[in-house]
């Protein structure tokens, strides 16, 4: 990209979003949006701030990553490519409260008689969630690279046998390869649209959902995909019967569609029935609701 052109597109991401932008090529700071930047680093004296503590080893693996140093601030990370590196922060999640200053001057020894710039850096710091930090990551990727972006590795879940020692195994490999799974929220979007009987909604949440990595469930792709699969129509049951589907006409067609997906080896077909299985659910709830059907 040329450099006129990302440093345009670097002023459209922050006078959108209004999140601090600096912008690296080979490791030296070329700009920084605005350019004076509240960091806890600086704030101490350090030098090289924001890169310090940060592993930004991680951006080779492509797409948005989301990093945080020592001082519980954290940053969006994209690599561009030809040596250009975005950082995106600082911010906090929003489980970050004025209670957790205090702590973290104590843990980590800081100057007490920093204490109150501390405490007003924090307190200004914006505050996002997991939907929030997922669509600024998306609108990063897509305003310079233009797409969603290249999904993490996958990890393998444990067997019954050994359990405790797999967990912490697949625990330290998602860390390790930026492997995050779906957030929590789009299955409660989904469901929330099933409930409704929005099909296009539904549609576009299953789409987006999609677009991200699948966990590893099983040793084979096929037996993997089978099981998110079946995963997936419990979901969708569930969501079923709370828009108005009575139980046991939404637990035979759950039926019903796990055994269609069980007979079926051919991962390309498989990878399709997703839509049309949540918009046989969707059109039942709709019917049920028109007909006014008690749960």
């Amino acid at each position: 990209m040329e450099e006129s052109e990302l440093a345009q597109r670097a002023r459209y991401f922050y006078y959108t979003i209004r999140l601090p932008v600096f912008w690296y090529r080979n490791g030296a700071l070329v700009t920084a949006l605005p350019q004076a930047v509240s960091l806890t680093g600086a704030l101490l004296n350090e030098k090289n701030v924001p890169l310090s503590g940060l592993k930004l080893e991680a951006a080779e693996a492509g797409g948005v990553i989301p990093l945080e140093n020592a001082y519980a601030e954290r940053f969006f990370c994209l690599s561009c490519g030809d040596g250009d590196l975005l950082l995106c922060g600082p911010y906090c999640p929003d489980t970050f409260t004025d209670e957790d200053v205090p702590r973290l001057i104590r843990s980590l020894r800081l100057p007490l008689a920093r204490r109150e710039q501390l405490a007003a850096h924090y307190a200004a710091l914006p505050r996002f969630n997991e939907m929030n930090t997922y669509y600024i990551g998306v609108f990063l990727q897509r305003t310079f690279l233009g797409e969603a972006g290249t999904p993490a590795a996958q990890a393998a879940l444990p067997s019954d046998e050994d359990l405790s020692t797999r967990f912490y195994q697949n625990a330290y490999r998602n860390r390790m390869s930026m492997f995050q799974h779906p957030p929590y929220f789009f299955e409660q979007e989904i469901g929330r649209q099933i409930v409704n009987g929005d099909r296009e909604h539904a549609m576009q949440l299953l789409e987006e959902l999609n677009r991200l990595t699948r966990a590893t469930l099983a040793d084979t792709p096929l037996r993997s995909l089978k099981n998110s699969l079946i995963a997936s129509v419990t979901l969708f049951t569930r969501a079923a019967i709370e828009g108005g589907v009575p139980s046991d006409e939404a637990f035979t067609m759950s039926d019903s569609f796990i055994q269609t997906i069980e007979k079926q080896n051919d991962l390309r077909w498989l990878s399709t029935i997703e839509e049309a299985i949540i918009l046989r659910f969707i059109d039942r709830v709709s019917a049920t609701t028109s007909r006014g059907i008690p749960a």
